[in-house]
């Protein structure tokens, strides 16, 4: 007879069940819990691959913006109003003329003003030009970014009268 039971019987078998049903649960959950963790694993390795992404495309940005910072301030100054930079140095032409030959300061007499203007807008477009050659040969920034370079005059308001060259402004806003 059981002493605990007061029972005729195997008492260790009892405990046997119990144990080996535990064991199943345990090794149930076990499972789930293993299947979740690798579900959250590879969740985790593709953020981190996105991330990456971002990263690169990120560190592009900042070379291109630095690229561009690094623009020469003797000719250009940056507008953080309208993100541009704007030329500083002010180019008035003749009358009804567009040509770099023709400027106002050639009309006046003012040859030598005039020449020094010429070489201070050849170089501004140089440092424009050596700007492009180091962002299209930076290893840094791939090659699907595209970049757009919009040099754009505005036209004076010389009055409203009736020839085609004083209404330059009105026009340039068609």
């Amino acid at each position: 007879m059981d002493r605990l039971t007061g029972k005729n019987g195997a008492f260790w078998p009892s405990y046997v069940d119990i144990m080996t049903t535990l064991f199943a649960i345990m090794l149930v959950l076990f499972t789930i819990s293993y299947g979740r963790f690798k579900g959250r694993e590879k969740s985790l390795v593709e953020i981190n691959d996105s991330l990456q992404v971002f990263k690169d495309k990120y560190n592009e940005i900042r070379s291109i913006y630095t690229a561009v910072e690094n623009i020469n301030p003797q000719y250009f100054e940056f507008n953080p109003t309208f993100v541009k930079h704007i030329f500083k140095i002010q180019v008035t032409y003749q009358r009804g003329e567009f040509d770099l030959n023709k400027l106002e300061d050639d009309a006046n007499g003012n040859v030598a003003r005039a020449n020094s203007l010429r070489q201070q807008i050849v170089k501004a477009g140089e440092e424009i030009r050596s700007t492009i050659v180091k962002l299209q040969n930076n290893d840094s920034i791939k090659q699907d970014i595209k970049y757009l370079v919009v040099i754009e005059g505005q036209a004076s308001k010389d009055g409203f009268n009736t020839d085609d060259w004083h209404n330059n402004n009105p026009k340039s806003r068609i």
